[in-house]
């Protein structure tokens, strides 16, 4: 109710349904936006500030403070975290030059760690479809697969 009352032209990163942004892309106009007002850097808020070291300290949370401390993640729980994560929902695959898969990998990082490779280049070479080594293509699962 309370977010209908303002005029939306006149804001960014505002959704008129409060519930999620899920989805949600920035217009190019809304972009624009957010680079002109931090080009000058003295218009942010907190230039020329700091945290004092008590606002650090409750930031940072360190040692026995943090929820974390002396706990670690069961194997479980990291593979959940890294499935809520994943960049391709279908996995990735490495092709042939006629594009037959030869393997597939539920995640990027698995196949760049097979290829010897960064998550970086394997993400190159399936954003821009090059070929790999002159031999292979690096692609996105489709969903049947």
């Amino acid at each position: 109710m309370y977010i209908n009352k303002f005029k939306f032209s006149n804001l960014y990163n505002f959704l008129k349904n409060a519930s999620s942004s899920e989805g949600y892309k920035h217009t190019e106009a809304a972009k624009q936006k957010m680079v002109e007002r931090f080009i000058d850097k003295t218009n942010h808020p907190f230039w020329g500030k700091h945290h004092d070291e008590r606002s650090k300290s409750l930031i940072s949370k360190p040692g026995s403070l943090n929820p974390m401390f002396g706990k670690t993640h069961s194997e479980k729980t990291k593979e959940l975290i890294r499935s809520k994560r994943v960049k391709y929902p279908n996995g990735v695959g490495i092709y042939d030059l006629d594009n037959n898969k030869i393997k597939r990998f539920d995640y990027a990082s698995d196949l760049a760690i097979y290829l010897n490779v960064s998550k970086v280049t394997v993400s190159k070479y399936i954003n821009k479809g090059l070929v790999f080594q002159g031999k292979y293509y690096l692609k996105v699962n489709s969903f049947n697969e």
